[in-house]
């Protein structure tokens, strides 16, 4: 059985077919294009070193409707997996924006929060609902993809397990594994636990447990004093911050067990991400990930 292993992490520090081309020699079976708007010049141009796209987005306008021609590209390359997005918004290849550190204004890494109390995650679910349904005019299923916050608890429940019981069937998770691992839940009766509502996986190296709130990713956190945060949370977002992600072969979590529990009920998109390294050169950073988990992936036979 071949077992493919791909990427949303590149080395955006090469010219884009250089970069692609990197990808290949690696090994990676191909990229994803998480959010993207993707075209038939991009998937041609991946082809030609032998990579696929998975994912990518579906844009759509304020009445719902999308260009179905588009559409039909996806599902030509085998596509139904997608983020939503408003037309014209997040062309791939791209990333987040990081505001300077140094501003008094900075807070969080990556996207607003969304998922930081019981009430706002009910009106989230609201919201992907809606999405569900445009993505389902056209066969598609819309993914989520978790940071530690959503892994906070309300009435003993986590607030991901929320989500999923109050959104629409084709709602799926894009499970990153390294954040649910940083958040320090039990990740392998977690996946158990949704099975096919689990439909990709980040794969990321993950030395240590830092709870739901430890980095302040994406998540609200108490006010204190002008940085609008309590100190000890603060400083131990910027300990996350700073350090390396270490070795894929070094992290708390036994990858070959995790592809066993996912492939059990069809999930079989495993997707490299990284977002610090560990040596300088970090194509060689990229490369000993990849050799790791080829064999962990290998390891099941």
């Amino acid at each position: 059985m071949e077992r493919k292993f791909y990427s949303i992490t590149l080395p955006r520090w090469l010219p884009e077919e250089e970069m692609y081309k990197t990808m290949a020699d690696i090994g990676f079976a191909g990229i994803e294009a998480f959010g993207g708007q993707l075209t038939k010049e991009r998937f041609d141009m991946l082809a030609s070193y032998g990579l696929e796209l998975i994912h990518g987005g579906l844009p759509y306008t304020e009445d719902g409707e999308c260009d179905e021609e588009y559409v039909e590209l996806l599902k030509s390359h085998g596509i139904d997996d997608v983020s939503m997005q408003p037309a014209g918004q997040g062309m791939f290849p791209g990333g987040f924006k990081f505001r300077d550190p140094n501003d008094p204004n900075y807070r969080y890494y990556g996207m607003p929060n969304q998922m930081v109390d019981y009430d706002a995650c009910m009106r989230l679910t609201e919201k992907w609902n809606k999405e569900a349904k445009i993505a389902a005019k056209y066969g598609m299923k819309i993914h989520y993809h978790n940071h530690t916050h959503e892994f906070r608890t309300a009435g003993f429940k986590y607030l991901m397990d929320w989500f999923l019981e109050n959104t629409e069937e084709n709602v799926v998770m894009n499970l990153d594994v390294g954040w649910a691992l940083c958040a320090g839940i039990d990740v392998l009766s977690w996946m158990k636990k949704w099975g096919k509502r689990i439909t990709s996986l980040h794969v990321k190296p993950c030395s240590f447990a830092i709870g739901p709130e430890g980095n302040g990713h994406m998540a609200m956190l108490p006010p204190y004093d002008k940085i609008g945060i309590r100190y000890i949370e603060y400083q131990a977002r910027e300990n996350w911050g700073k350090s390396p992600q270490g070795p894929m072969k070094d992290t708390i979590v036994d990858w070959t067990e995790i592809f066993k529990v996912a492939e059990s009920f069809g999930c079989k998109d495993f997707i490299l991400e990284r977002e610090r390294y560990y040596l300088e050169d970090q194509t060689q950073c990229l490369r000993e990930d990849y050799e790791h988990i080829r064999k962990c992936l290998d390891a099941l036979g």
